[in-house]
C-alpha cells in the first residue's frame, strides 16, 4: 500500500516579519507562544523537501522531477529503509542556489522536523535524536529558551551560518504537537525585499551551492563533485551482508551503502575492514576498472574520511 503523503503546512510571518507580502499570513499575536520552551533556528533560502520509507516530494506532494532534487533521492534511496512505516522527515533541500548563495553547507540537505505515523512532528529533542542516529544535519539553531519576544524580536542581524548573507528565522515550539496545531506551533521572519525565486530557478540552469570543505579530511569541491557522483551511481542497490550469517552484528542479509558506512564505524576493527573492503571494490566498479588509480585512491580516501570516518 502506498504511503499517505502530506503537503508542509503554510507557516505565518510573526508581527514583525519585514519580509510578509500580500499573499502571506502574518500572526496577529504570539500570546500562544508565552510559558513555552522554543527553538529559533536559522531559515535556509532552499526548497522545502520531505522524505519517506520510499518517497520524496517538495511542498506540494505531487511535485514534478528536477535536476536539483536527484542529490535529495539519492539520499532517500540510502535511508529510507531506516524510515519507520508513515514517518517523514521534513528538511531543506540546498542542493540549487536560489536567491541567496551559499559557501559553507554542511550537507545539502538539513533537517528541521519529523513527523511520525499519527501525523505528530516530534520535539526537538528527538528530532535530534533521530538526526544523529541517521547522519544528518540539523538547521543551525540560534536561540533556545523560554518565549522572550523581546529579545527573540532582536537575534536577526542579517547574516547565515553558511554565506553572507541570511534569510530569516523560524521559531517553533520544543515539545511535540499535531498537525492541526502547525499554526500555532511554527512562525517565521523574513528579511525585507526577499526575492522569491521559485518560478525562475526551476527554469533556469541549476547552479549548486557549495559544501563545506574539511581542513582534517581535506576534501575539495571537486572531491566532493566525484563522491556525490559516486552515491548516485549506487543509488539504492542493496549488497550482500560482509559478516558472516552469525556474527552478532550482522541483522539482515543485505545492505545499502548508508549500511556499510555505518559498519565502517564500528568499534570492532575486523568489521570495519570488512564494511571498507566492499566499499573500496565498490569504487573499483564504479571507475570501472580493476584497480583504482593514483586520482580514485585520492578521491575514495576522501570518501572514506568524509563520510565514514575511517581512512
Amino acid at each position: 500500500m502506498a504511503e499517505q503523503r502530506h503537503k508542509y503546512p503554510r507557516t505565518f510571518h510573526v508581527p514583525w516579519s519585514p519580509g510578509a507580502t500580500a499573499d502571506d499570513k502574518i500572526l496577529t499575536t504570539t500570546a500562544h507562544f508565552e510559558g513555552k520552551e522554543v527553538i529559533v533556528s536559522e531559515k535556509l533560502d532552499g526548497e522545502n523537501c520531505t522524505i519517506g520509507q520510499s518517497y520524496t516530494h517538495a511542498r506540494s506532494t505531487s511535485s514534478r522531477h528536477h535536476p536539483s532534487r536527484a542529490w535529495v533521492k539519492g539520499l532517500q534511496a540510502q535511508i529510507g529503509h531506516e524510515i519507520p512505516e508513515g514517518w517523514r522527515l521534513c528538511g531543506e533541500n540546498l542542493y540549487a542556489r536560489h536567491s541567496l548563495a551559499y559557501e559553507d553547507l554542511p550537507s545539502y540537505f538539513l533537517l528541521f522536523s519529523i513527523w511520525d505515523a499519527n501525523n505528530t512532528c516530534l520535539s526537538w529533542d528527538e528530532t535530534a535524536e533521530w538526526a544523529k542516529l541517521l547522519d544528518l544535519m540539523l538547521v543551525p539553531v540560534l536561540y533556545r529558551g523560554p518565549w522572550d519576544e523581546d529579545k527573540i524580536s532582536k537575534i536577526w542581524d542579517g547574516r547565515s551560518k553558511y554565506g553572507p548573507e541570511g534569510e530569516g528565522y523560524v521559531v517553533r515550539v520544543a515539545a511535540s504537537f499535531p498537525y492541526d496545531k502547525f499554526a500555532e506551533s511554527v512562525a517565521k521572519f523574513v528579511r525585507p525585499h526577499h526575492v522569491q525565486t521559485d518560478a525562475n530557478w526551476m527554469q533556469s540552469e541549476v547552479v549548486p551551492n557549495r559544501l563545506r570543505p574539511s581542513p582534517e579530511v581535506g576534501v575539495t569541491p571537486e572531491d566532493q563533485q566525484k563522491i556525490e557522483a559516486f552515491e548516485r551511481w549506487i543509488g539504492d542497490r542493496t549488497f550482500p551482508h560482509p559478516l558472516p550469517k552469525t556474527h552478532p552484528r550482522r541483522r539482515k542479509d543485505h545492505l545499502t551503502l548508508h549500511g556499510l558506512k555505518q559498519l565502517t564505524r564500528s568499534d570492532d576493527p575486523v568489521v570495519a575492514r570488512m564494511g571498507k573492503e566492499v566499499i573500496q571494490q565498490l569504487w573499483r566498479e564504479f571507475e570501472g576498472r580493476k584497480r583504482a588509480s593514483r586520482v580514485a585512491s585520492r578521491w575514495l580516501r576522501c570518501f572514506l574520511r568524509a563520510t565514514c570516518g575511517s581512512d
